[in-house]
C-alpha cells in the first residue's frame, strides 16, 4: 500500500519544467549548435579563382616560331609578360597578341612562363617544337 501512495504523491505535480526554464534551455541549445556550425564552416578556406593563359605555338620556319595568346581566364586577370626560355616575348599581352620573331631552332625545348601582375608565375607551355 505504501508504494501506491508514493506513486500518487509523485503524480500530483504534473508540471515537469516551468515554461521560462524551457525557453531558456531551447535558446541555449540553439546558440551552442550555431556556434558549432559556425566554427566548422569558418575553418573552410574559400578556393581561389585559378588563372589560365592559353597559347597557340606554331613553327614559321626552321629558326622561328609564332606564339599567339588564345585565352586569358578570368578575363580580368592581368599578365605582366610571357617569357620563353627566360627571354621576354610578349609584354602586357591580351587575347590575340602574337610574336613572330621568337627564335627557336627545330627540336629545341621551349619553356614559356606567364608572369601575372600579382607576382605569380605559371609555366604555360613546356615542349619541344
Amino acid at each position: 500500500m505504501k508504494i501506491i501512495e508514493k506513486r500518487k504523491s509523485v503524480r500530483k505535480d504534473k508540471r515537469a519544467v516551468s515554461p521560462v526554464i524551457g525557453v531558456i534551455l531551447m535558446v541555449a541549445i540553439t546558440v551552442i549548435m550555431a556556434a558549432i556550425v559556425m566554427s566548422h564552416y569558418s575553418s573552410i578556406a574559400v578556393p581561389e579563382v585559378s588563372k589560365k593563359c592559353g597559347l597557340s605555338v606554331s613553327r614559321i620556319n626552321d629558326t622561328h616560331i609564332r606564339v599567339t595568346v588564345t585565352s586569358i581566364q578570368p578575363s580580368s586577370a592581368d599578365i605582366t609578360n610571357i617569357t620563353c626560355t627566360d627571354v621576354q616575348i610578349l609584354s602586357s599581352p591580351i587575347v590575340g597578341s602574337y610574336n613572330n620573331t621568337v627564335s627557336l631552332n627545330k627540336n629545341e625545348y621551349a619553356v614559356m612562363v606567364c608572369n601575372w601582375e600579382d607576382g605569380a608565375r605559371d609555366v604555360i607551355y613546356d615542349a619541344k617544337i
